[in-house]
C-alpha cells in the first residue's frame, strides 16, 4: 500500500476549502422546507430561523433535533417560557439573548425523567457555577431574565421581544461581516478546547492556524485596513 503524503501548503489549501464551504451553506437550508421552523433570511450570510408550531407550544420532537444541528455560529433571541428541551437547545447555542419577560425552567426532574440532550453538559459551563447549575437542574426552579443575565447564561437582556430579535440581527451581522474562515475556526477551537487543557487548545489552534495562512482573507483584510475600508470577504 502506498502512502500519499501531502505537503503542508496543499493539505493547508484544502482544510481551508473545507472551512469556507462549511461556513456558507446558507442556501441549503433556505431551500430546503422545514416541519418545525421558518426559515428567512434577512440579510445575506444570515439565516432566522423561528420555531413554527405553536398548536404545540413549539415542542421539540426528535426529528427537529435534527433539523437545528449546525457548524455555523448560532445566536438565540429568547423571549416568554423557554423549558425543558428549550434549555437543551438555547445552552447549545454561541450567544443568547433574551427579552425582559424570559424565564426558564430545567422541568424534566419534575416530570420524572432526566434532561438528555445537552443541559447536563452544558449549563454548568454556560453559567460558570456548578453549585448554581446543580440546583436548577436538581430543583427544577425557574430562574427569570435578570438572573439569567447576572450569571451569564445570556449576555443581554432586551426590553421586548422585538428588540431582543433585532439585537440579534445586528450582532449577526458584526459576525458576518468578517472572515468567514476565520469565524468558523474560532469556534470549531472554542468547541475543541471546552473540556481539554490549555495547552491541548493552544496546540489546537496553532495546527487550524496552519489554515488560515492558506487564506485570502488575511490579505483582503490587510489591504482594507491600509485603506481604511471594511473587506469584503469572497463566499465559497
Amino acid at each position: 500500500m502506498r502512502s500519499i503524503t501531502f505537503s503542508l501548503n496543499i493539505a493547508g489549501r484544502l482544510r481551508y476549502q473545507l472551512l469556507r464551504l462549511q461556513a456558507h451553506q446558507c442556501s441549503y437550508f433556505v431551500e430546503n422546507k422545514f416541519d418545525f421552523f421558518s426559515v428567512t433570511t434577512p440579510t445575506p450570510r444570515i439565516l432566522h430561523c423561528q420555531l413554527n408550531r405553536p398548536a404545540k407550544l413549539n415542542a421539540m420532537t426528535l426529528e427537529s433535533w435534527r433539523q437545528v444541528q449546525c457548524h455555523k455560529p448560532v445566536i438565540s433571541a429568547i423571549h416568554g417560557a423557554c423549558v425543558g428541551g428549550a434549555v437543551d437547545l438555547v445552552a447549545a447555542t454561541d450567544i443568547r439573548f433574551c427579552s425582559s419577560d424570559a424565564w426558564f425552567q430545567v422541568k424534566e426532574t419534575e416530570l420524572g425523567f432526566t434532561a438528555d440532550i445537552g443541559t447536563l453538559q452544558l449549563l454548568p459551563a454556560a453559567i460558570g457555577s456548578d453549585s448554581l447549575a446543580r440546583e436548577l437542574i436538581l430543583t427544577g426552579r425557574r430562574f427569570y431574565a435578570e438572573e439569567a443575565f447576572r450569571v451569564g447564561f445570556v449576555s443581554r437582556v432586551l426590553d421586548s421581544p422585538e428588540a431582543t430579535l433585532a439585537a440579534a440581527l445586528s450582532t449577526a451581522k458584526k459576525v458576518a461581516e468578517n472572515s468567514p474562515v476565520a469565524v468558523q475556526t474560532a469556534k470549531a477551537n472554542l468547541l475543541y478546547s471546552r473540556n481539554r487543557s490549555f495547552e491541548e487548545g493552544l496546540r489546537h489552534i496553532a495546527d487550524l492556524n496552519q489554515v488560515m495562512l492558506q487564506s485570502p482573507d488575511i490579505k483582503l483584510a490587510v489591504a482594507a485596513a491600509l485603506q481604511k475600508n471594511k473587506p469584503e470577504f469572497p463566499d465559497a
